[in-house]
């Protein structure tokens, strides 16, 4: 890459904790939920949907709990919601052990592909028709740029120069050969 001027700085961004970074707080941190809050919400929901015989559990020969009907649906659908919306593989191998649902596979494709919050947020992994790919057969022929920001430079502020910054960052889409550039203005 002859001629090429491209300039890199590194850019160091220091971790602010409690109060003086609420926002990023709010969407890196997540709250912890313990394996025996799932396991007592997993039983709760068992408790309201599977059939008891006398006081018992009905169970089959591997001493799974055996769920009927429709009671089965409302089982996965509380399932499906409390372990955050994953895919059928995930709940079967998570269910296959404790409960004997007949046609449980049918029962989770079901319940998954008919779940509003999944059909409007999960992304497809099939390739869709009609879309055109972005190819480039030369260096350069095609490039990609972003801008990321305004980040907060209070703490590397010096006189003159602005309270913002900017990063700027243009890809080469043949070689995915990347520059960065900072900036304190667009």
């Amino acid at each position: 890459m002859e001629g090429s001027n491209v300039k890199i700085q590194l850019l160091i961004i220091p971790h602010k904790g409690k109060r003086k970074n609420v926002i990023a707080d709010k969407f890196s941190r997540c709250f912890l939920i313990t394996e025996e809050d799932i396991k007592d919400q997993y039983e709760d929901l068992i408790k309201k949907c599977a059939k008891r015989l006398n006081g018992a559990w009905a169970t089959d020969n591997k001493d799974r709990i055996v769920v009927k009907g429709n009671k089965s649906v409302d089982l996965i659908k509380g399932f499906h919601k409390m372990i955050g919306h994953r895919g059928i593989s995930v709940m079967y191998n998570n269910i296959k052990e404790c409960l004997n649902i007949r046609n449980s596979i049918s029962v989770l494709r079901k319940v998954a592909n008919g779940c509003k919050i999944c059909k409007k947020y999960k992304i497809l992994n099939q390739k869709q028709a009609g879309k055109i790919s972005m190819k480039a057969v030369d260096p350069f022929e095609r490039i990609s740029s972003d801008i990321f920001g305004p980040f907060s430079l209070l703490d590397f502020k010096t006189s003159g120069e602005g309270e913002t910054g900017y990063v700027l960052s243009i890809t080469d889409i043949y070689s995915r050969y990347t520059g960065i550039q900072s900036s304190i203005s667009l």
